[in-house]
């Protein structure tokens, strides 16, 4: 990810103004991978100013998909916070700008849990959770809502 994902514009961009980066090499250092959970790399781990772990992505991601990460990772940490109508308008975002994206179906998911969460509208969640089935069937978010379509 050194030579292809991180040297891009965008991705760069998007870190410089939204995260603070910090390299840790999991052979040397051996606090930090245990406390994150990550056994495996290219390892990135999305936490906030505390230390609460948002999202995590495992293994070589494209410039593209990993736009679509970060932006779903800052939705996730508004929607951990409790910024429901914010979180929605992330998660959204996601959806609609990088409908390919392999983090898409998830952002559904989390779009309709947003929208209840804010409204308490369980239609909206039953609505958001059939387009993810009719948008996305074949994903392991659709399997944990099929029960709706019962």
């Amino acid at each position: 990810m050194d030579t292809v994902t991180y040297p891009e514009a965008k991705i760069a961009g998007l870190l410089s103004q939204d995260f603070v980066p910090v390299k840790c090499h999991v052979g040397e250092n051996k606090t930090l991978p245990p406390r994150f959970n990550v056994h495996w790399t290219p390892t990135l781990v999305i936490l906030d100013a505390e230390g609460t772990v948002h999202h995590s992505i495992t293994g070589f991601t494209a410039p593209e998909e990993l736009v679509a990460h970060l932006e779903f990772a800052k939705a996730k940490a508004l929607f951990n916070k409790g910024d429901y109508q914010a979180s929605f308008s992330g998660f959204n975002g996601v959806v609609d700008k990088y409908p390919k994206s392999l983090v898409a179906p998830e952002a559904l998911y989390w779009t309709a849990v947003s929208e209840y969460k804010r409204t308490g509208s369980r239609d909206a969640l039953v609505n958001g959770w059939k387009r993810l089935l009719k948008e996305y069937p074949d994903t392991e978010w659709a399997k944990k809502v099929e029960f709706i379509a019962k």
